[in-house]
């Protein structure tokens, strides 16, 4: 689950960088990006999980707020190395080691997410539904590069 988790946050800047590679996106932009992405992700899983209506209503939210944990956490360890690579040369041997810890960390942080968040989910969805979310979660993920892989070959023609 947290190699996924990296590899959507790497294909969702990937995507963003290749959408319109002219084009710096502004921050509204980036935003809408990320809410389109983030609803379709929803309705995969909505789908995949046979959700019923309610169940759909208690899930959003949930898988947002986890979605958003893991992005803070990636975003907070990329910022400290992007922080020290700016630095060069003037970067303390402490500031690397701290950057290094953080990137390091990262798995560890997403899997401590994702456990609680297991511990919320359960409370609406049934076991059979729970054991369905990793696959789901890992077809999401491939219908995404299934999607970027389509947009290169016809960008290419």
């Amino acid at each position: 689950m947290n190699k996924i988790i990296t590899i959507l946050i790497g294909l969702i800047i990937a995507f963003a960088a290749t959408a319109q590679p002219k084009k710096n996106f502004s921050d509204a932009e980036r935003e809408a990006w990320m809410k389109e992405m983030q609803q379709y992700k929803i309705e995969y899983m909505v789908k995949k999980l046979e959700l019923t209506p309610d169940q759909k209503t208690r899930f959003a939210p949930v898988l947002k707020r986890m979605d958003a944990e893991i992005r803070s956490v990636n975003e907070q360890a990329r910022k400290m190395c992007c922080d020290i690579k700016k630095k060069g040369a003037a970067a303390t041997e402490l500031e690397q080691e701290k950057a290094a810890e953080a990137q390091f960390e990262v798995k560890a942080k997403e899997a401590q997410i994702e456990k609680n968040y297991y511990l919320e989910f359960r409370k609406f969805l049934s076991p059979a539904q729970m054991l369905k979310f990793k696959d789901a979660e890992r077809e999401y993920m491939k219908s995404l590069m299934k999607k970027k892989r389509d947009g290169n070959e016809k960008r290419k023609k």
